[in-house]
């Protein structure tokens, strides 16, 4: 549901030389969105900057600024981010494939070049309609773990801080078992950078939920990591409003949130949630209800990783 987006430093340049192209880019990438960028490598900035200056319109003041304020809000608003080996300019594309060979994701603007994974080529006219950035903002998920971990497994893959608002979490509920043991394959990736992956629980049993989930995934090495290095947490909190019962579930990482409506459901049921990407005042306003600071949760940010 969340898109990882690389983009070469032509096209960059290329999407600056308008200032309109450079509007919509911005409101279209990052928290808020269904698109996050891929950084890449970790010079991406240097690479992207010295791109820019060959630009006809790079002599003037008003588009050095421009591109300062633009580089800027794309490198702080949520980024994946990839390391590598030392890339120039030059080979960046072809450094680009490799990365994509190892771990894909899901697009490269680019500017006129072809390449043998997806693109969206921001020198074509249509490039905002391209099948590869055209992508919903909202999407139908069946309620059974596999579906739900199938769209939050990138974002346990590329955050080290990881939480999961479930209100009604409790230890003995197959379906929210599920959903722990369904994320074992991508927790086996992540678990030597992983920093926490929690749990927000409002409602139902507090004790002894973190006790029984360290016995019931005793056998499952990858948990049992997190579990060792106080990783894996299950955090109770008392909503702001005792009123109003709070039903709605959240993936929050470090480059985006994700917003449900349903518990994850056991066996044949198939009921259908209609899930949505939170912008960042839409995400503190709901976290605000659980009394959960969400710019703490915001501000750690991912390490290089490949």
């Amino acid at each position: 549901m969340l898109h990882s987006y690389a983009i070469s430093p032509d096209a960059l340049s290329h999407i600056l030389s308008d200032p309109e192209r450079s509007v919509h880019f911005l409101g279209s990438i990052g928290l808020g969105s269904p698109r996050v960028f891929l950084e890449f490598p970790k010079e991406w900035n240097t690479l992207a900057q010295s791109a820019c200056c060959k630009s006809s319109m790079a002599a003037t003041p008003k588009f050095q600024i421009a591109l300062t304020e633009f580089l800027k809000k794309l490198l702080s608003d949520g980024v994946i981010r990839r390391q590598g080996d030392s890339v120039s300019k030059d080979n960046w594309h072809d450094a680009i494939e490799k990365v994509y060979a190892v771990e894909p994701f899901h697009a490269v603007l680019c500017a006129s070049k072809a390449l043998q994974i997806p693109t969206v080529d921001v020198k074509k006219p249509d490039w905002q309609t391209n099948q590869y950035w055209d992508v919903p903002n909202t999407l139908s998920v069946e309620c059974q773990p596999k579906y739900i971990v199938k769209n939050v497994s990138s974002m346990v893959l590329n955050s080290v801080n990881v939480t999961w608002v479930a209100p009604y979490f409790k230890s003995d509920f197959t379906a929210h078992l599920g959903v722990l043991s369904q994320l074992k394959s991508t927790l086996r990736a992540r678990v030597t950078e992983i920093e926490k992956f929690r749990i927000i629980a409002a409602y139902g049993e507090k004790n002894p939920t973190l006790e029984f989930v360290k016995a019931t995934f005793s056998h499952d090495l990858e948990l049992c990591e997190l579990l060792k290095k106080n990783a894996f947490e299950i955090v109770w909190v008392e909503p702001k409003n005792a009123h109003i019962r709070l039903h709605n579930r959240y993936w929050i990482s470090s480059f985006g949130v994700l917003f449900s409506g349903d518990e994850p459901r056991n066996g044949s049921d198939q009921t259908i949630d209609d899930w949505s990407v939170l912008s960042r005042q839409g995400a503190i306003d709901k976290m605000a209800l659980y009394n959960y600071d969400f710019d703490k949760h915001w501000a750690v940010r991912q390490r290089y990783s490949l």
